[in-house]
């Protein structure tokens, strides 16, 4: 893996770079005047790096459903034959594609995040460079030959890859007019400066968070010897921090002008929209709320001590927790659902026979929390308070264990177990109320084995006042819209977005017992002075959100959100639900109320 020099990489990135000015433009690519002139040009080449985000999207599924990773391994061997005759060259390391896999991606390039078996670096050497497949001429024979290269795909590809033809042979066409590649490479000159700038700014957040990742390995060595920081190691810390706190200082030095801190502004929210996507689709879209609980928790958790998620449902505290397990530690934790009849045997483990040439041999097979103290991995308890209390009884010696301590296995005839680093505990649990059924308050002898660490999850925005508007809702509801490229996806207008986010917001308060001004307008005045909660089940929490965005927008413009939203009221079987959530929602202007202008 080479790594390029981003600078380069950036200007070499434009489509015309790519195209081959020797191959004569196909039939049909007739250019209009507006593409004569730079906004039209680059509107091509937005186009054509549309089409090819869509083609490696679409390659990298299409093998995934088609592809063994033998054929996967074959394919590529070529290709990494001659990689690797040049990294014998400079004496790095060859690839051996056995065993290309997260761990061995990790080690060559230093990366954090790789898919387990390595199968994405593989898909990406796979992929074809789909120009050097287009016809070196008219003929029928150059043409035959890219029908015969474009049927190995589906349909859907194969519309794309005719489009990225027709792209590419308008841009040829166009590269001979001098004064508009000229104009052109202005342009991009100005952009490179700005993506420079942005490309900083975000170098400098990365460099932040390394540095937290740092601090976070100094408190996991600590705790491998269950000790706490010698004065040196709080020292470093201090140190640590205090890089941190500089690097902060002197983001945005680039920045000259008033005009180039705007573009980057630009820039840096189609990163961040990206950035956010990615998160979505790992689990949790980090909002300040949530990166602010991540970094309370991180010191305390390296350490291997127990942390418990309180909240309401829907509030993403499952996918906090896993969040931390996947991002901050690297591992793939292992994870028990709170229920009423999970019993000892299922979560330590129990005894298990097998045939071993012909004789009966028992063994012991360990359980999610036995396998995280072995193999030094998290453990989460999800719904906690749905368990039962004669389990429960169980858990409080667990929690309080740390790496390098001992636990006798009862069900493994009393063998101990030391508990390996990288262990800790994390907890979810809803709220007490008659609303969760076969919920029980933790009591407060099992609540302080978590120490400071309960931490209350709240919905996002809960401290945002009536008529504000609720910007972290905002961010994920986008997130859950937006494609890779940072673009959001059509069926819902910003608008009505706009509107939909602040009906769920509404509701998200209602339903936790908010009374404040302009709430209390969604809640009986009997509710109010029983001090009950307006909602009593119903809420548009950010999962719920996030589902009915997911319904419209993968509907294709088939199924309007405002159809999505009836079916949802009509569900509710709560006769003060359904009527504070119709409220609710014919205020934003939705089931069937006059549009807002």
């Amino acid at each position: 893996i080479i790594q390029p020099d981003p600078s380069v990489a950036a200007e070499q990135s434009y489509p015309h770079r790519y195209s081959m000015e020797t191959v004569p433009a196909p039939v049909g690519a007739e250019v209009t005047e507006f593409e004569r002139t730079p906004e039209g040009y680059l509107e091509l080449e937005w186009q054509y790096r549309e089409v090819q985000g869509a083609l490696a999207l679409d390659f990298g599924n299409t093998v995934a459903t088609t592809m063994s990773r033998a054929d996967l391994e074959a394919s590529v061997k070529e290709h990494v034959d001659n990689m690797n005759a040049e990294r014998v060259a400079v004496e790095a390391e060859p690839i051996d594609i056995r065993r290309v896999d997260e761990t061995f991606l990790r080690r060559l390039a230093n990366l954090k995040t790789f898919d387990k078996e390595g199968t994405a670096y593989l898909k990406q050497l796979a992929r074809p460079l789909w120009q050097e497949h287009l016809p070196q001429d008219d003929t029928p024979e150059a043409n035959d030959k890219w029908e015969a290269f474009k049927s190995q795909y589906p349909e859907h590809m194969q519309i794309n890859l005719e489009e990225l033809r027709l792209l590419d042979g308008k841009m040829r066409v166009l590269s001979a007019d001098e004064e508009l590649q000229g104009r052109v490479q202005e342009i991009h000159g100005e952009h490179l400066e700005v993506m420079r700038a942005a490309s900083a700014f975000v170098g400098a957040d990365r460099k932040v968070d390394e540095l937290s990742r740092k601090i976070v390995g100094l408190y996991q060595g600590a705790a491998v010897s269950n000790r706490s920081l010698t004065t040196a190691e709080s020292r470093h810390v201090e140190r640590l921090q205090a890089q941190q706190i500089q690097i902060r200082a002197n983001r945005g030095k680039e920045i000259t002008t008033p005009d180039m801190l705007d573009k980057v502004k630009v820039e840096l929210r189609n990163r961040m929209d990206i950035q956010r996507r990615r998160d979505f689709e790992q689990g949790l879209v980090l909002t300040d709320s949530m990166k602010a609980i991540i970094n309370e928790l991180l010191p305390s958790l390296a350490q291997g001590r127990p942390a418990l998620l309180v909240g309401e449902t829907g509030g993403a505290k499952t996918a906090l927790a896993e969040y931390i397990s996947h991002q901050y530690f690297g591992v793939e934790p292992e994870f028990i659902s709170g229920y009423g009849d999970v019993n000892s045997y299922q979560v330590m483990g129990k005894m298990s026979l097998r045939n071993e040439e012909g004789t009966t041999v028992s063994d012991f097979v360990p359980g999610p929390i036995i396998r995280a103290m072995e193999e030094g991995r998290p453990l989460i308890l999800d719904e906690i308070n749905a368990m039962p209390a004669e389990f429960l009884k169980r858990l409080n010696k667990i929690v309080q264990l740390r790496p390098g301590d001992t636990f006798v296995v009862q069900e493994d005839s009393g063998r101990e177990v030391t508990i390996k680093p990288g262990f800790f505990i994390i907890g979810t649990a809803n709220e007490k109320s008659k609303r969760y059924k076969g919920i029980e308050d933790l009591s407060v002898e099992f609540q302080n084995r978590f120490g400071a660490n309960v931490i209350r999850v709240h919905y996002p925005d809960h401290d945002v006042v009536f008529g504000q508007p609720p910007v972290e809702n905002t961010i994920i509801a986008k997130a859950a819209l937006t494609d890779r490229s940072g673009q959001m996806v059509g069926g819902i207008d910003p608008k009505e977005l706009e509107r939909f986010v602040r009906a769920c917001f509404i509701t998200q308060q209602v339903f936790t017992g908010n009374f404040g001004k302009g709430f209390n307008d969604f809640v009986t005045s009997e509710r109010i002075g029983d001090n009950k909660p307006g909602l009593d089940e119903a809420v548009l929490a950010p999962r719920t959100m996030v589902s009915l965005l997911e319904k419209v927008r993968d509907s294709y413009g088939k199924v309007s959100l405002d159809q999505v939203l009836r079916r949802f009221v009509n569900g509710i079987k709560s006769d003060n639900d359904k009527l504070q959530m119709t409220t609710i929602l014919k205020g934003q202007f939705f089931l069937g109320e006059e549009k807002a202008e």
